[in-house]
């Protein structure tokens, strides 16, 4: 995993002061309600926020920064991207009564951010006003690697998020097109690519074809990440990575994002 070759060679620093352990950033929590700017946030781009050492509060506090996003209009607009590999325990996160997520959330958003008064601050969400289902910012997402990890497919169908998307990398070999395409029905976004770094495995662009024509096929939007490090290496690509679309073949640069509808 990238996450942990980056974790382990920063070891005691003030990003990762334990190295690929546990570290809860209290300080960033509130971070995007002082964004002005529209901002696509990926939440956990080096971690897993299903891990089953995160607390259940800690969890909660996330949730109502985004909650609170949607309270204050200055950060209204921003989308939270949250990605894992542990689906079994999002769907079970996620199954008590949507109006009891929100009041969780919303009383994490209230201690965080000091609120006189949380239930006039989030009246739009709590009490008499139905809560927004799902909320409009939330974009939930798994990763699937072999075609043996689609049942976390599955599992992201049956929880409540404004985008749903799926993330093919890194793509460790051809996936069954016709089970893939049938478990993506539904989902918003698929983004496919190969794996990077110097142990890199390969990944072969007609992998990517097929994941490409399977979410065709079902309706996704489809974003081509990269071709992979061994692909790089082997085509003396000028990206370690893979990333320069240039390079491909000409039927796999396409990079598309979701519609998004705002209530």
């Amino acid at each position: 995993c990238y996450a942990e070759t980056q974790a382990e060679r920063f070891a005691g620093g003030k990003a990762f002061p334990d190295g690929f352990g546990i570290t809860l950033r209290h300080h960033k929590i509130t971070e995007p309600l002082r964004y002005r700017k529209h901002a696509r946030i990926f939440v956990n781009s080096m971690s897993d926020i299903f891990h089953e050492g995160i607390p259940e509060d800690f969890r909660s506090e996330v949730f109502g920064t985004m909650l609170a996003c949607l309270a204050f209009t200055n950060s209204h607009n921003h989308e939270f991207l949250i990605l894992t590999k542990r689906s079994t325990e999002m769907k079970e996160y996620f199954s008590p009564l949507y109006a009891d997520l929100i009041e969780r959330w919303t009383e994490a958003a209230a201690l965080n951010l000091q609120c006189k008064d949380p239930d006039l601050t989030f009246a739009e969400y709590i009490g008499y006003t139905p809560p927004p289902h799902p909320l409009p910012n939330l974009w939930m997402g798994v990763s699937v690697e072999l075609t043996k990890h689609l049942k976390r497919i599955e599992d992201l169908q049956e929880i409540p998020a404004a985008v749903k998307f799926v993330s093919l990398e890194p793509l460790l070999n051809a996936i069954d097109f016709d089970q893939l395409a049938e478990h993506l029905r539904g989902i918003d976004w698929v983004i496919i690519g190969g794996e990077s770094g110097p142990k890199a495995r390969p990944c072969m662009p007609e992998w990517i074809r097929h994941c490409v024509q399977a979410a065709r096929a079902a309706g996704c939007a489809v974003f081509v990440k990269q071709m992979g490090s061994w692909w790089a290496n082997s085509h003396k690509s000028k990206d370690y990575k893979g990333g320069l679309m240039s390079e491909w073949p000409e039927d796999l640069r396409i990079r598309e994002f979701p519609e998004v509808y705002r209530g």
